[in-house]
């Protein structure tokens, strides 16, 4: 017969420092997987600034075919095949506001609230809902989670909007 008090396996010590050390590593990379809704908020984001974008270029080629592209501002251009599809424009390029920029974008208003930071300033904001409780809070140079639609410093045509987006803070 064979003796078989050679039993194979892990001591209670090696088990413990392994748990230990699973411990340190899920401490230390925890916070990176935590972070990710800020990084889908920022990404999403910077979607928006590229939609902007793309309807900014998109509502000045109409302007320029319709030789607005000088008018100062207040005259609006059909920008799609919808007659109802109409936006105000300051140089060929949507004004920063609802009529504006917001009239060719599709923003989904249960995921985006928007709105210009003060009345004729040239300036449109766009911020995932909760992010601000009002415009009033949002400091368009210093503010996170937010993509900005810039027109204020148009002084003629050839003038172009400056779209940015403004990273979400990292929740501890």
């Amino acid at each position: 017969m064979k003796n078989f008090s050679n039993q194979k396996g892990f001591t209670l010590i090696e088990l413990v420092v392994v748990i230990v050390i699973l411990g340190i590593l899920a401490v230390t990379a925890a916070p990176r997987f935590i972070n990710l809704q800020d990084d889908a908020r920022t990404a999403t984001l910077e979607g928006v600034e590229a939609a902007m974008s793309s309807a900014a270029a998109l509502v000045y080629s109409k302007a320029l075919i319709d030789g607005t592209e000088t008018v100062d501002t207040g005259e609006s251009v059909q920008w799609g095949p919808n007659v109802a599809q109409v936006t105000t424009i300051t140089y060929g390029y949507p004004t920063a506001d609802d009529d504006g920029i917001l009239a060719v974008l599709d923003l989904d208003a249960t995921e985006f609230e928007s709105a210009e930071t003060a009345a004729d300033s040239g300036i449109f904001v766009v911020w995932p809902v909760g992010q601000y409780t009002a415009i009033g809070d949002i400091t368009p140079a210093s503010s996170g989670c937010i993509t900005v639609y810039d027109v204020s410093g148009f002084t003629g045509a050839g003038d172009q909007p400056v779209i940015t987006t403004n990273p979400c803070p990292s929740t501890p």
